[in-house]
């Protein structure tokens, strides 16, 4: 079984998103948040897209990054003044996420950017 290792474990957004951290998926669309947007960026360095497409996709990118970060916010205001409705509130054990990965699966590789 893989454990997923967070990459913005070290920046100061890690330290203040108490609630959410240990959350894997969390963890996952931020970093994932962080690919599309080094990857956008260097397609647009070489060109690969343009135009519209290039408009489109970062309008895309910001209206999603916008949204997921006012949720949050809004989120940790209902918990901060006590209007979160914790009437439907279960506790459950820490999950264990597997990542089962079939053999011969072939994945795409981007070109290591310094």
């Amino acid at each position: 079984m893989a454990e997923y290792q967070y990459g913005g474990k070290g920046t100061q957004t890690f330290q203040k998103l108490h609630g959410f951290k240990k959350i894997v998926a969390w963890q996952t669309a931020s970093d994932l948040g962080f690919q599309v947007s080094r990857l956008v960026k260097h397609c647009e360095r070489w060109e690969l897209i343009t135009g519209s497409e290039l408009t489109t996709l970062i309008k895309q990118y910001s209206d999603a990054s916008f949204f997921l970060d006012r949720l949050i916010q809004a989120l940790i205001k209902k918990e901060q003044d006590g209007t979160w409705d914790k009437s439907y509130w279960t506790k459950e054990e820490q999950a264990d996420y597997r990542i089962d990965i079939e053999a011969g699966t072939e994945f795409l590789e981007f070109p290591q950017v310094p």
